[in-house]
């Protein structure tokens, strides 16, 4: 009988976190398809993005936004209800393409960012280095550069 009741709290937590998770990936999509419309700087699409979070802009992760605002913007993907599979798919693809190495990776994604710059014009304030971040933000830069087809969660 417990194994049952924690089963069942099991599958309410899995829902509850699940529909949290829709709706922020809800409201970035959204948030990144209003930056289009108003030219928003990447600077200030970011600082929208991270409002209310413990989340310090660097220019790493200006480099992500500006990338999945290109997505959106060159049409490479829909923004439909499979926008974030397909968002998957293309990241995938950039790993595969640069079979690994960080160096063309990163350098994938400041040409994205400078690319950003020219459409939408550059931030005003300066962000952060990623040199500069301590705790979990580190963290997970170190997990994104893992190799997502050869990876697996143990390894992160």
């Amino acid at each position: 009988m417990l194994i049952e009741e924690d089963q069942a709290k099991v599958k309410i937590f899995s829902s509850a976190v699940s529909l949290i998770l829709s709706e922020i990936h809800a409201n970035i999509k959204k948030k990144l398809i209003q930056s289009i419309k108003d030219t928003l700087n990447i600077g200030e699409l970011t600082a929208v993005l991270v409002l209310n979070t413990n989340i310090t802009i660097t220019i790493q992760l200006c480099g992500c936004v500006a990338w999945l605002r290109s997505l959106i913007h060159m049409g490479a993907v829909k923004t439909n209800e499979d926008f974030w599979d397909n968002v998957d798919v293309k990241l995938v693809q950039m790993h595969l393409l640069s079979k690994g190495n960080l160096a063309m990776l990163n350098k994938a994604f400041i040409n994205f960012l400078k690319d950003d710059h020219e459409h939408y014009g550059a931030p005003k304030k300066k962000v952060a280095d990623m040199t500069s971040l301590t705790g979990w933000q580190v963290e997970l830069d170190h997990a994104s550069k893992a190799n997502p087809a050869t990876t697996t969660t143990e390894e992160i």
